[in-house]
């Protein structure tokens, strides 16, 4: 009997990070271990475990495996060569940044090739925003977007930069811890003006971006790699710094039970109840989660008028958020209904008009019971307010 994709895959993935090597390993469907590792964006680090276990697989099985270590390779090499060229050309600018995310983590795995990412982040300072994106343009860079907290910026081959202008949007709570996280960080010890964070500041950071996700549809498997592999990494971390911090952004249930899951996955370490529940959700939900994920948080959050009040919000946003897509409105507000309309006939004529009838079809149709029991995960998580910030 074949073993369950989802449990081959974890066995793998902890051969590759912990160390840990399997005596054995059942028989397994590869194509759709392959199919689960690349849906969360890990089939690189589960080649590695292969390699490592010296496993037998079909030819053609191994050669999709192969060929997502070799990807992995020149991604990482690729944006590795990008971002510290990307940094001198700030840095010669005079504009002080930290690289976020899997920019800083992949050094912390085995091997950094290990740690995709789809994109860079960098945070710079704000009133530097313009001369930063002067500084895209200048290597080559084309602007895509402006959003509430970065601007996307895109250049050959395939290479995505998210340029921060915040970590946090407005609605969530504790989002003043981030406000001065340049005038807290740390020099690099290469350039006068790239820094970094304080071990404590990016592991909470890392755990927010984690929950943003969760709110939004979900996360996947890589964020709970992240999460041990830093933990690891970082044995003399200040906990009461990082407990004070989460209880502020009220994500300290949160914390809590991802690192316990990590250890689940990692270690062998006994599950729980809503271990087991938020594994099956985090493995359900792919490197980024799921539109039905996002539709079932948001229906959970009211009872009879949550259906409407979803849709009237996903129809209609807010100016915060339009202002940005229509820069006309930071200037004339009052001609937000024209933008409105402008981007109904501006989404229904694009390929975009399929992923939004989807979602207003999950909107009307969502049974009861998927609601409740995506909330009941969520409530249990303690995420059901985070993006509820009262102070404004």
């Amino acid at each position: 009997m074949k073993a369950k994709a989802e449990t081959t895959l974890i066995g793998l993935l902890s051969s590759a990070l912990s160390g840990y090597t399997p005596s054995s390993l059942p028989e397994a469907d590869y194509q759709a271990l392959y199919r689960l590792a690349k849906h969360h964006a890990v089939a690189n680090i589960v080649a590695y475990a292969m390699q490592k276990n010296h496993i037998k697989i079909p030819p053609e099985s191994r050669a999709l495996f192969n060929r997502a270590l070799i990807a992995g390779v020149y991604m990482e090499a690729n944006q590795s060569a990008e971002s510290a060229a990307m940094s001198q050309a700030l840095d010669d600018a005079q504009i002080r940044h930290i690289f976020l995310k899997g920019s800083v983590l992949r050094k912390y795995y085995p091997s950094p090739d290990m740690r995709t990412s789809c994109d860079m982040d960098v945070l710079v300072d704000r009133e530097n925003i313009d001369a930063a994106c002067q500084v895209m343009k200048n290597r080559g860079y084309r602007f895509v977007e402006e959003g509430e907290k970065d601007i996307l910026f895109v250049k050959a081959p395939n290479i995505h930069v998210e340029l921060h202008k915040t970590l946090a949007e407005e609605e969530y709570a504790g989002k003043e811890l981030f406000d001065s996280i340049l005038d807290s960080s740390l020099p690099d010890g290469q350039r006068m003006y790239a820094r970094v964070m304080t071990d404590e500041d990016f592991y909470v950071y890392m755990i927010f971006h984690v929950a943003k996700h969760f709110i939004n549809g979900g996360s996947g498997i890589r964020s709970v790699l992240d999460i041990w592999i830093y933990r690891k990494n970082k044995p003399a971390l200040n906990e009461s710094v990082i407990r004070e911090k989460l209880r502020v952004l009220k994500l300290e249930t949160f914390e809590r039970e991802l690192v316990s899951l990590s250890k689940v996955w990692m270690e062998g370490a006994q599950g729980t109840a809503l271990s087991n529940a938020l594994s099956d959700f985090v493995i359900g939900a792919g490197t980024f989660g799921t539109q039905e994920n996002r539709v079932g948080v948001q229906l959970g959050k009211d009872s009879r008028k949550a259906r409407c009040a979803y849709m009237f919000s996903r129809a209609f946003p807010p100016w915060r958020k339009m202002k940005y897509r229509y820069p006309i409105l930071k200037k004339i507000p009052v001609l937000l209904p024209f933008c409105w309309a402008w981007r109904f006939m501006d989404i229904f004529s694009k390929k975009r008009k399929q992923r939004i009838a989807s979602e207003i079809q999950l909107g009307h149709t969502m049974s009861k019971d998927k609601i409740e029991q995506i909330t009941a995960l969520y409530r249990q998580l303690e995420l059901h307010t985070i993006n509820e910030n009262t102070k404004g």
